[in-house]
């Protein structure tokens, strides 16, 4: 097998301070999409909206000749609504998830006045919203920032509700508590007919994160829907496949909050279904919000009604839980009326809010916006512990949504974490070594967006969904640590393994300390030929590089006066000297030699991110930061 091994630097002290957002102009949206194959997402939004409209012809013919309504409300008081067919041919109904409730939430620590000084709140930043009907466009909350964008006339609480949450302003709510988490950012709404074209153009055109707080009616579905990977799951999957900078964000379902008991024995577990089991898509479950910061597992109580996973093949579903109680936001009654509502609904779009707040960072500090696949790898990298067991399992997925930590690493990365976006081809392993901060926990993870899979109708089908099977190891000596997975029984601890199922995989090692070697491989063929994918690394890593390097100092361009750096040597030493930079992927990207103790060194020619200088002056070496802000 061919084989990459990069070794890189020990890097110098964390950035602080906040930068200008930038705007997803026209100009934004080529950084976004430059990399997409234009005429296969336009390919695909046109077969989509071939096969939806011909879905919805058949289920309205079907619907007038057996009496099924095109719309009701159930017996939760959701609004339920004919959209199509079921993979069996039975009708498709979408509903709301919300279950009348009230929580509220904030991203605080990422907002203006926040504890970390970033002032980010999606400004000059868009996401959309899929759900019912439209929302409530001129409601104070969203200050003109809100589009409608197909012909949806009837408005409603709950996509008012839910967009609110995302990027309201909380304008006219007692003491603002109805603000949303990205309060300054715009908004696209559409409703939910149609879904998957309207994704795939509206991603063609660069956008990064939408919300989904909608889906199947359980009591409807057979027994071989639960849990199985569907058509629309698949739809959901070749879209995020071919917009690779799309996070698609999901609502997990309420189907614990009935009366009835669905899919009874499976004791409350293999509930999430239709597209919620897609691969490349963050499905969000719903806990109690915190009375004070997280301490432990034991903060985070799941929702009443919040439905349990996993998948038919195994993979961890729902992936994050965030707050979904009691939450008060923007409702459709009035340009100033709010109401509280509890729901699955209610917590994804806390996590789409906070989704746009980590790629509106990271644009600030690095050339390009994140893959999906990082992102999400982020959010589950850096999710806060939950549930009676280490790692994941199918209530919690990963654990609560913690925008700070994500926040965090994406700051240090190249000093206490590593974010890199790869590929990996056919026969090729990729490793590095990294030093760990001793008796802190090592976290290791693998994200990546996988092609579509096949559907399966069979009841739980356990063949992996995988297409491209990637796999991380952390090796040390003689030991080797594996990722975690699911147990074959519901309620048993996860374990650590070889994972055949997830496109999402994390080592972690407590107590870390010292030298290990990470190395990303792959199983068999991979079906594209080559696999795109991201590497997280995080617990005060440091990257390695020779011993006497010294991590010391970091600098800030633009200077005020012009387009360079100042490089100073501490030794006052008359040898040659030099200056070698290097991206956060270990690439040497610009060399220079350095003509006195103090040197001014033009960097014009560097792209906007963070790099790593390493300054040799006879048998002297050091290694400084510089964070490039064009």
């Amino acid at each position: 097998m061919k084989k990459i091994t990069v070794s890189m630097f020990v890097l110098g002290l964390v950035l602080a301070g906040g930068f200008s957002a930038h705007a997803q102009t026209a100009a934004e949206r080529k950084v976004i999409t430059k990399d997409y194959n234009q005429e296969q997402l336009k390919k695909l939004a046109a077969e989509f909206a071939e096969k939806n409209t011909k879905d919805k012809e058949e289920a309205l013919r079907l619907a007038a000749a057996n009496g099924w309504p095109l719309t009701y409300i159930t017996e939760d008081g959701a609004t339920a609504e004919l959209v199509g067919l079921q993979d069996d041919g039975r009708p498709l109904y979408f509903q709301t998830l919300n279950v009348n409730a009230a929580f509220t939430s904030g991203i605080n620590s990422l907002n203006t006045g926040g504890s970390l000084g970033l002032n980010l709140d999606g400004q000059n930043m868009l996401v959309a919203l899929w759900d019912q009907d439209r929302p409530r466009a001129t409601h104070n909350t969203f200050g003109g920032r809100l589009s409608i964008l197909d012909a949806a006339t009837n408005q409603a609480d709950h996509s008012t509700h839910v967009m609110g949450t995302i990027m309201g302003s909380g304008l006219n709510s007692e003491n603002g508590d109805g603000k949303g988490m990205a309060s300054q950012a715009t908004g696209n709404a559409y409703d939910w007919n149609n879904d998957t074209s309207e994704m795939a153009s509206a991603a063609a055109n660069g956008l990064l994160i939408s919300n989904h707080s909608y889906g199947a009616i359980a009591s409807q579905l057979s027994e071989s829907s639960f849990g199985a990977y569907s058509s629309q799951s698949a739809a959901y999957d070749q879209v995020a496949f071919d917009a690779k900078n799309y996070l698609i964000i999901q609502a997990a379902g309420n189907d614990r909050a009935t009366n009835q008991i669905h899919n009874p024995s499976k004791f409350g577990y293999d509930l999430v279904n239709n597209a919620k089991t897609a691969k490349n898509c963050l499905t969000v479950a719903a806990v109690y919000g915190l009375t004070a910061e997280y301490s432990g597992p034991e903060d985070v109580i799941i929702a009443p009604f919040s439905s349990y996973g996993p998948t038919d093949d195994n993979r961890i579903k729902p992936d994050i839980a965030a707050k979904g109680m009691q939450l008060l936001s923007s409702v459709s009654s009035g340009n100033s009326a709010y109401d509280i509502e509890s729901g699955t609904s209610m917590a994804s779009p806390v996590v789409s809010g906070g989704a746009l707040l980590l790629q509106q960072r990271y644009r600030q500090l690095f050339p390009d916006y994140m893959r999906s696949a990082t992102l999400r790898g982020l959010i589950c990298h850096t999710a806060d512990e939950a549930g009676d067991a280490d790692g994941p399992d199918p209530r919690f997925g990963w654990g609560l949504f913690d925008a700070k930590k994500a926040v965090e690493a994406i700051n240090n990365n190249g000093t206490s974490s590593y974010i890199n976006q790869l590929s990996l081809s056919n026969s090729e392993t990729f490793s590095i070594n990294v030093i760990a901060q001793e008796g802190q926990k090592l976290q290791v993870s693998i994200c990546w967006t996988d092609p579509a899979g096949a559907a399966s109708s069979l009841l739980d089908n356990p063949s992996p969904r995988l297409k491209n099977d990637l796999d991380v190891r952390v090796t040390k000596g003689a030991a080797t640590f594996y990722p975690w997975k699911l147990a074959d029984t519901y309620e048993a601890p996860a374990v650590q393994g070889d994972n055949i199922v997830d496109n999402i995989e994390r080592i972690d090692i407590p107590n870390a300390s010292g030298q290990y070697t990470v190395t990303v491989s792959h199983k068999g063929s991979l079906t594209t030929g080559s696999q795109e994918y991201s590497l997280i690394v995080t617990s005060g890593v440091q990257t390695l590089d020779v011993d006497d390097v010294v991590a010391n100092l970091f600098s800030v361009w633009p200077n005020p006066a012009n387009a360079s750096v100042n490089i100073n040597l501490l030794d006052g030493s008359s040898e040659p000297a030099s200056a070698t930079f290097y991206d956060v992927q270990g690439r040497e990207v610009m060399f220079t030699k350095l003509l006195g103790n103090t040197n001014l060194v033009d960097i014009q020619s560097l792209s906007k991110g963070i790099y790593m200088v390493k300054v040799a002056q006879g048998a002297q070496q050091q290694v400084k930061k510089i964070v490039v802000n064009k």
